[in-house]
């Protein structure tokens, strides 16, 4: 369940309607809202295909299942698998970044979140986040958002932004596959990148990836511990 002091309730109905028309929702498709709350987002989408609402807090679900053309999946958006042709969402803010890196691998054509400021600045330059999520799509800051459009309201300045997918060139392609093999160390996650995007067999690739002479350490680690200055050292030893 959400930490009540993380619940912070998206009452301005003109920040809601902004955000809905920025997914540009189509009668044909599905929509997923995350966190849904009280359904303050949820009842303002336009009729479409079918709109799930995913909500940890009980006292909330109930009153979602009452909103027509509404699917309610009960738990943590961090836990369960994500995937509508537009997404909406007006983000837990201690939750924010983790949902959103569940993100970088669901199918979807446009989302649109409400987030803290300074987890947007995060997103754009200069950390190991940035390289990922421009990596896999085109950000987009659609604006800050007044505190007091929210109840209670937050400590921390809030923005719209969007993402898209994006055709990835060929560096960004590299990260997301990198990405996409996050449950392996880097030397194996690289093997098997050549693998894929080149044909090679994997002895080939072995060979490749040891002429890269990377660090051991930089080698051993995990794909989601890479930092920012990792991803500069690897992809400018790939170029």
């Amino acid at each position: 369940m959400t930490d009540i002091r993380d619940q912070h309730f998206l009452t301005d109905v003109t920040v809601i309607d902004k955000m809905i028309a920025l997914a540009e929702i189509h009668k044909t498709e599905t929509v997923l809202d995350i966190g849904a709350g009280s359904g303050n987002i949820t009842l303002r989408i336009p009729p479409c295909k079918k709109i799930f609402a995913v909500e940890s807090d009980k006292k909330f679900v109930a009153e979602l299942e009452k909103i027509p053309n509404v699917t309610v999946l009960e738990g943590s958006a961090a836990k369960m698998p994500l995937a509508a042709d537009k997404i909406i969402s007006n983000l837990p803010f201690s939750a924010a970044e983790s949902i959103l890196l569940r993100i970088l691998t669901t199918p979807f054509k446009k989302a649109v979140f409400l987030l803290p400021l300074s987890l947007l600045r995060k997103l754009q330059e200069g950390t190991a986040l940035a390289v990922l999520f421009n990596a896999f799509f085109t950000i987009t800051d659609e604006g800050d958002v007044d505190p007091a459009s929210f109840t209670p309201v937050p400590h921390t300045k809030p923005c719209i932004m969007t993402l898209a997918p994006k055709k990835a060139n060929a560096t960004e392609l590299v990260i997301q596959k990198l990405w996409l093999q996050r449950d392996k160390k880097l030397k194996n996650a690289l093997r098997e990148t050549r693998v894929q995007l080149h044909k090679a067999t994997k002895r080939e690739a072995e060979t490749w990836v040891d002429s890269l002479k990377l660090s051991p350490a930089l080698l051993l680690k995990e794909i989601p511990k890479l930092t920012f200055a990792d991803y500069q050292m690897i992809l400018s030893t790939i170029k």
